[in-house]
């Protein structure tokens, strides 16, 4: 056997250890029934572009499935003529009080995303600001949980675990796995085990005066991972904790396919890279025991490589399947195990990208990012990312 086959089967153990090692954090973690003392005013501040799917429910599940009683529902579209606008007005209409429908009137960054937060966090009139993604579902204690950790004046924002839900298709499937075992039991793990805190923008929630401390939304306009940032420079710089919620989001995924799959990593390889570093984000591909089974099978195509290397996909199925199954997600347990396998050689050629490229795609918009994650004014004319300055913020 060869040195690179031997180094392979090494890179394989490693993997199976930190998989076991992460199973164990998620599956003994104590989760709590949290409720705050008083209930402040909460904006959630939710961007649409596009029709996600199933996105009139997604947005039900905040006006009308929440348990709490103060707050409101921002829906933010970068004008009337965006498909998602006419289901944001009838939102307003069939919620009054609740959902706001605001219009984006500048663009004060690079970040499309970002400016649309900052539109609407100039309307917003909660103590507690809450960024929900537009294809999020979320469980009826979702802001009662997040008022009670923000109760305590040393946690700077709380962000939640997230899990597929929905998916029909192959590549809906993949996605779903991804998210409750690499990204949902990541999250959780990687805090528990190395102290990294990882504030995934799907749902962040932080206080009114943590945030304008910062600066607003205009201090990270024109960074790509805007959250991951967000939560960095609240450890590092306010001093303040980062903290996960105990229940889990719903990631609607119906109907995509695996090139859909494929393109939305492909840009979280990019976002990981920029964000943690060269070094880190090779240590990263630890995480895909998979991905160096087959590698070792192509360097080492005998009987013994072919044993372990079967064995070290069906283990790493087996743990994925179940910490994505201990989180919540929908999908059968024959799917995850079936699926596994592919989820992480999709994962593994997206991380392989991320390592050279510096080019993303997001929503229709081409965006170019620096080593520092800062995000590069498009070189193409015709690019939706072009800023207008916004008076108001500078």
């Amino acid at each position: 056997m060869t040195m690179l086959a031997n180094l392979f089967m090494l890179f394989c153990v490693l993997g199976i250890l930190l998989a076991v090692v992460g199973f164990v954090v998620v599956f003994f973690r104590k989760n709590k029934q949290l409720s705050p003392s008083t209930q402040p005013k909460v904006s959630i501040l939710r961007p649409l572009k596009g029709l996600d799917e199933h996105l009139e429910d997604n947005i039900a599940s905040l006006a009308d499935g929440i348990r709490y009683s103060n707050y409101e529902v921002l829906l933010g579209v970068e004008s009337l003529d965006e498909p998602a606008a006419p289901i944001a007005l009838a939102a307003e209409r069939k919620w009054p009080g609740i959902c706001r429908c605001v219009v984006m009137d500048s663009r004060i960054g690079l970040n499309p995303k970002v400016n649309q937060l900052h539109a609407m966090y100039q309307q917003a009139q909660g103590d507690i600001i809450v960024v929900s993604d537009s294809n999020v579902q979320v469980e009826e204690n979702y802001l009662e949980e997040i008022a009670a950790f923000l109760e305590n004046p040393q946690v700077g924002i709380v962000t939640n675990p997230i899990i597929g839900w929905k998916s029909k298709t192959l590549g809906s499937r993949l996605e779903s796995l991804h998210l409750g075992s690499g990204v949902g039991a990541g999250m959780i793990s990687a805090q528990a085990v190395t102290k990294i805190s990882i504030v995934i923008g799907k749902s962040m929630a932080l206080r009114r005066d943590v945030l304008d401390s910062l600066g607003g939304f205009y201090a990270f306009k024109d960074y790509l991972a805007e959250d991951f940032v967000m939560g960095r420079t609240i450890e590092k710089e306010a001093k303040l904790k980062v903290k996960i919620a105990f229940t889990p989001i719903k990631n609607v995924t119906v109907k995509r396919s695996i090139g859909d799959f494929y393109n939305r990593f492909l840009r979280w390889g990019v976002l990981q890279r920029t964000c943690i570093g060269i070094p880190t984000y090779l240590l990263q591909g630890l995480l895909n025991p998979t991905f160096w089974a087959l590698w070792l099978l192509v360097v080492d195509p005998s009987v013994m490589s072919l044993i372990f290397s079967v064995s070290v996909i069906l283990l790493k199925s087996l743990i994925d399947t179940l910490q994505t199954k201990f989180l919540g997600c929908d999908i059968s347990w024959l799917t995850t195990l079936v699926c596994n396998p592919l989820k992480d050689v999709v994962i593994g050629a997206s991380w392989v990208y991320g390592g050279f490229s510096n080019t993303v795609m997001w929503r229709g918009n081409k965006l170019r990012v620096d080593r520092n994650n800062r995000l590069l004014p498009s070189t193409d004319p015709t690019s939706s990312t072009t800023v207008l300055v916004d008076k108001k913020a500078s």
